[in-house]
C-alpha cells in the first residue's frame, strides 16, 4: 500500500472502513524526540509498520468482536428484569403470565372436562354432606338465587354488568354450602371479602373479591377456592384467576386449590395442583324462568351445589392430611 524508499520518505495516506465507533488512524506521525534522527527509511518502515499492525487490529476488532458487543446492547432485557417489583395480576400481560404459569393460554382456552370428569378427579380431605342434606342445601340455594333476580335483576340484561352485584350473587349460592359442611365438620372455613393475595416470590399480587380460606390454626391458614367474575374481558378474568390459583396453592405448598370464574349466569370451575391446570366447560346456573322450573334447575343448573361442595371438602388438602 505504501512504497519503502532508501533515501526519501514517500508518505501515502492508508484509507480504511471502519466502524462507526471506531475512530480513524492517521498514518502520519510527528518526530518530537530530541535525540538524533535515524536513517528516514528506518523510522518510516518501523512506525508505518506498527501503525498499520495497529489500525488493522482495531479494524478486525470492529467488525468481529466489536459488533458482537453492540448486539449485546441491543437486546431486549430478560424475562426476570420485568419483575423488578410486585405486579398486579390485572397489569401481568399474556406473555408473562403464560411464561409465569407455565401455560398457553389459548390453547387451554379449548379444553373443558365435564363437570363429572372434574368432580370424580376430587380426593377430598373431610367428609362431605350426605345426599338428603345436600339435597336440602340446594334448595336454600335456589330460593336465594331466587331473591336476587327478584331484588337486583337477571344479570345478563344489564349492558355493563356490575361486579359488585355478581359478587353479592356467588355469595349467596356460596353461603349455605359453606354454613352446611361448618356444622358437620371441625373445619374452620372463613369466606373473606376483599382479600389480597401475594405470591411467595414477590412477583404478583392480587385483589380478590371473594376467597375461601381454612383456618388451620394460629398463623396457619390455607386457600380453598377463589371465585373471579367475569364482567366483559373473559380474558382478563382468567388470567387472574389462573394467576391467583399459581399464588394460593404456591403458599399453601400442598394440596389442589380451585377457582370459579362467572357472570353470575355462567360459570366455570378450574382447578390446580402445583403442576397441572383443569378447567370444566362452562354451565348455566340461572334462567329466566327456573322460577316456574325447579325440578329443571336441580336436575341440571344446581350442579353448582356439588361443584362448591367438592371445592370446600378438597381444596387446600395436601395428600396426607
Amino acid at each position: 500500500m505504501f512504497r519503502l524508499a532508501t533515501k526519501q520518505v514517500v508518505r501515502l495516506a492508508v484509507v480504511y472502513r471502519y466502524l462507526p465507533h471506531v475512530r480513524a488512524i492517521s498514518t502520519t506521525t510527528s518526530q518530537t524526540d530530541p535525540k538524533p534522527k535515524a536513517r528516514s527509511s528506518e523510522v518510516t518502515t518501523k512506525k508505518d509498520t506498527d501503525l498499520k499492525k495497529r489500525a488493522r487490529s482495531k479494524l478486525e476488532t470492529a467488525s468481529g468482536e466489536g459488533s458482537k458487543e453492540v448486539d449485546i446492547h441491543l437486546k431486549k432485557p430478560k424475562t426476570k428484569v420485568r419483575w423488578t417489583q410486585k405486579m398486579s395480576y390485572s397489569k401481568v400481560s399474556i406473555k408473562d403470565a403464560e411464561e409465569r404459569l407455565s401455560l398457553r393460554l389459548d390453547i387451554f382456552e379449548n379444553y373443558g372436562i365435564p363437570i363429572s370428569e372434574m368432580l370424580g378427579q376430587a380426593d377430598p380431605g373431610i367428609k362431605g354432606l350426605a345426599g338428603h342434606e345436600l339435597h336440602q342445601v340446594k334448595d336454600k340455594v335456589f330460593n336465594n338465587i331466587l331473591s336476587f333476580l327478584l331484588a337486583v335483576g337477571y344479570p345478563a340484561q344489564d349492558a355493563e354488568p356490575q361486579k359488585a352485584n355478581i359478587i353479592d350473587l356467588a355469595f349467596l349460592i356460596i353461603l349455605p354450602i359453606l354454613t352446611a359442611v361448618q356444622r358437620t365438620n371441625e373445619r374452620r372455613l372463613s369466606l373473606r371479602r376483599g382479600k389480597t393475595i401475594m405470591s411467595n416470590d414477590s412477583k404478583t399480587w392480587g385483589y380478590q373479591e371473594l376467597v375461601v380460606i381454612d383456618i388451620v390454626g394460629i398463623g396457619n391458614r390455607k386457600f380453598v377456592f377463589v371465585v373471579e367474575p367475569k364482567k366483559v374481558d373473559l380474558a382478563l378474568a382468567k388470567k387472574r384467576c389462573y394467576l391467583a390459583l399459581k399464588d394460593m396453592r404456591d403458599n399453601n405448598a400442598r394440596g389442589v386449590v380451585y377457582g370459579f370464574i362467572t357472570t353470575g349466569e355462567q360459570w366455570q370451575m378450574v382447578s390446580y395442583n402445583g403442576q397441572d391446570f383443569t378447567q370444566t366447560k362452562s354451565f348455566l346456573v340461572l334462567s329466566h324462568d327456573m322460577e316456574n322450573k325447579k325440578e329443571t334447575w336441580m336436575k341440571e343448573s344446581a350442579i353448582i351445589v356439588d361443584c362448591i361442595h367438592t371445592a370446600l371438602c378438597s381444596g387446600g388438602f395436601g395428600v396426607h392430611d
